[in-house]
């Protein structure tokens, strides 16, 4: 479970993230990429078990794409992956603090 996961850890809260989509290849064939990672999170407090984030049951979306990327050759895909994960980091970290919206909804 979460709790598990948080107490082998020695955790207070564990952020967790459930994927539940990704893409890389897009069906423009070869060479097209479209980046994608859909998900949701939630926070747990590890003593309590309890959801702390969002307060409700609902789940927290969240959703990167990085558009359309044209590449020649497979050596650009680890890359665009990595991008892709640090892009949506950042989005899941906004969740947690104030920022200034670098666009309307972010």
């Amino acid at each position: 479970t979460i709790q598990q996961l948080g107490r082998h850890f020695a955790a207070d809260q564990v952020l967790y993230l459930l994927i539940d989509d990704f893409e890389l290849q897009h069906e423009a064939g070869p060479g097209f990429y479209k980046p994608r990672i859909t998900g949701y999170g939630k926070v747990i407090d590890v003593a309590s078990g309890k959801r702390l984030w969002p307060l409700d049951e609902t789940q927290r979306p969240f959703t990167m794409d990085l558009g359309f990327i044209e590449a020649n050759d497979s050596s650009q895909e680890l890359p665009l992956v990595r991008e892709l994960c640090r892009q949506a980091a950042q989005k899941i970290a906004r969740f947690f603090y104030k920022h200034k919206p670098i666009r309307e909804g972010t």
